[in-house]
């Protein structure tokens, strides 16, 4: 934060999509991190929890999920965010950052697009680079943040077309890649092995054999942050950005 009160501390926010039909989610999460100061990590409570399941419409007769009762349905999820307290860190990053990252078990077994050779962790991860030598105490710029929730479910046979839609406080120039899943209890861990046919830069189905000759191969545009992709295929997917 650059002004007001608690000017020059920093507040770390994290945000996890449950699977309704998987384990409750944690009360509150750990950030591990190699910032000087914080061995012990950066304690974040819950603050807030939504339903994302889809809203049926009247007079249907099929029971829509509802995180409370998903009914086996993969797209009952539940958004759950969490917000450390405001906190001093002192130093200059190393060129490589400060890492600040989460880890836990279990990922999901259905996930279409991952292999099974995995360990079954999951890490949520965020870094720190310097910049100009500065002192990060106090804070002198913002994160950029993702304004809009995560593609949840879509049609197949549909192009689909979607943005995380990061946004940054200072206006600083931002630029999207895909990035790797990780997997193992230390960051950075492992990469997370995908199924055949998968990549980290191809992670949703493609035209190529065995998969639909009609679908077209997510693309990620860099400057924009939109994704855009067609699928006959249907499963869980995994996508990193």
């Amino acid at each position: 934060k650059k002004s007001g009160t608690n000017a020059g501390r920093f507040k770390f926010t994290v945000k996890l999509y449950r699977d309704c039909n998987g384990i409750p989610a944690p009360g509150a999460v750990n950030l591990l991190t190699n910032a000087p100061g914080w061995g012990g990590g950066i304690n974040c409570n819950q603050i807030s929890t939504l339903d994302l399941s889809p809203v049926g419409t009247a007079g249907q007769t099929i029971p829509y999920p509802t995180c409370t009762n998903p009914g086996g349905q993969l797209n009952a999820v539940l958004e759950c965010i969490y917000e450390s307290t405001w906190i001093t860190i002192t130093g200059v990053p190393p060129a490589t950052g400060w890492y600040f990252y989460y880890n836990d078990c279990c990922r999901n077994t259905g996930v279409t697009n991952l292999g099974a050779s995995g360990g079954g962790n999951f890490t949520l991860r965020a870094v720190m680079f310097p910049y100009n030598a500065t002192n990060t105490n106090p804070c002198y710029d913002s994160s950029p943040r993702f304004a809009e929730r995560p593609q949840l479910a879509t049609m197949i046979g549909n192009i689909t077309t979607y943005s995380s839609n990061a946004v940054d406080e200072e206006g600083d120039s931002l630029y999207y890649e895909w990035g790797r899943p990780l997997d193992g209890t230390t960051y950075p861990g492992t990469n997370y092995p995908y199924a055949a046919g998968y990549s980290f830069t191809n992670p949703l189905p493609s035209p190529t054999p065995p998969q639909n000759a009609n679908n077209q191969a997510a693309v990620l545009d860099p400057n924009s942050g939109i994704v855009s992709f067609l699928s006959f295929n249907t499963g869980s997917f995994v996508t990193v950005t």
